[in-house]
């Protein structure tokens, strides 16, 4: 990761000699495609690495700052996450212990939504801009797969998933590349079920994207 960094910020600095411009009442459009390095909070397991693609509107309003309206897709997801055998054990106390353990894990969870990102930005003379907003997002699929059989989500978190993006965005000429964090500002589940195998998670982000930017006017 640290290769990674280093390498981008030497990029960066090779093309600091061309600059973006942003005039007043400009308005553009493009996309973005990427990955996310993805993680739902408190569980346990793995994080995994899941496609991201996008499509946003932007309008300066000056030289410095501006908003922009984006749309995408994004999965977030945790694979190899197991359950405490003893909280199984209180909530089921008739359960032998081979049923506890075999019901202990492992659990994949993927959960699919469709995000609309509201931004406020500050465009810095390096080329580089700075964002925060609100994100909206819609859950168009979740699942949790454990011994082969698949339990979908849908019934039991919120359809609804909101979260605080910051991030950083690099322009040259219309090229983008955009490095992104976010964090959900609510808990996932809704069913005590949910709340049993889940607990206090929220989604949580970081984004790496590589986009290009059309001036429409």
């Amino acid at each position: 990761m640290k290769k990674i960094l280093y390498t981008l910020l030497l990029i960066f600095g090779a093309m600091s000699s061309v600059s973006a411009q942003h005039n007043p009442w400009d308005i553009s459009c493009g996309g973005k495609v990427g990955a996310t390095y993805s993680s739902l909070t408190t569980i346990g397991g793995d994080n995994v690495i899941t496609p991201n693609v996008a499509g946003f509107i932007e309008i300066s309003f000056t030289e410095k700052w501006g908003m922009a309206l984006e749309v995408g897709y994004k999965r977030y997801a945790q694979r190899n996450v197991y359950m405490n055998a003893d909280d199984i054990s209180y909530r089921y106390p008739s359960m032998d212990l081979a049923s506890v353990i075999a019901n202990s894990g492992r659990y994949d969870y993927s959960v699919d939504y469709i995000d609309v990102n509201y931004f406020a930005k500050y465009y810095t003379k390096y080329n580089l801009n700075l964002y925060t907003g609100f994100k909206m997002g819609r859950m168009l699929h979740g699942k949790v797969e454990h011994a082969g059989d698949n339990t979908s989500l849908r019934k039991k978190i919120h359809h609804g998933n909101f979260s605080i993006p910051i991030g950083v965005e690099y322009e040259y000429k219309n090229y983008l590349i955009d490095l992104r964090y976010e964090l959900g500002i609510q808990h996932m589940a809704i069913t005590s079920n949910a709340k049993a195998m889940l607990g206090s998670a929220r989604t949580s982000a970081i984004s790496l994207t590589v986009g290009y930017r059309f001036l429409l006017m």
